[in-house]
């Protein structure tokens, strides 16, 4: 049993306001859920793009490759050439692919087999399984002997 503190800190973290930003109204964001649940770009591309046969706007491979980010960038005020996956790279890949990024939906094999969208795919980290005692043994390995009291 998950103690009620724990389930209020899972669902803030993973939760939406509701109709009009109304906080009383806030429900858990699925979309969101799933995407946490991923463990491969195509899984995710079928997350973002399930209306659509898995293909997605230029905003929402975006918005993929940026699942931590708040939906307004303009918030944390970095400049473009420090994000790998900004959205000037986003829009330049659809250029590359002759697709609007206005109007047009691409699907993961498209972008996948394109050298900039295969590289895009293989920096982005969020969507990788990972053996969670490998990643605690690398933690405690550069600890070293700080944890040693």
């Amino acid at each position: 049993e998950l103690s009620p503190a724990l389930k209020a800190a899972v669902f803030e973290c993973l939760c939406t306001a509701g109709h009009g930003g109304n906080v009383k109204a806030q429900r858990l964001n699925w979309r969101r859920v799933l995407l946490y649940a991923c463990d491969t770009m195509p899984k995710a591309f079928a997350v973002e793009g399930f209306r659509t046969s898995g293909s997605v706007t230029a905003e929402q491979l975006h918005a993929l490759l940026h699942r931590e980010m708040p939906a307004d960038e303009s918030v944390l005020n970095l400049p473009a050439h420090t994000d790998p996956f900004s959205m000037e790279v986003v829009l330049r890949l659809f250029n590359e692919l002759n697709c609007d990024p206005e109007t047009d939906r691409v699907p993961y094999l498209l972008v996948a087999n394109h050298p900039l969208g295969s590289r895009l795919m293989q920096h982005c980290e969020l969507y990788r399984r990972h053996d969670v005692y490998q990643v605690l043994e690398e933690k405690l390995d550069v600890a070293g002997a700080a944890l040693e009291i």
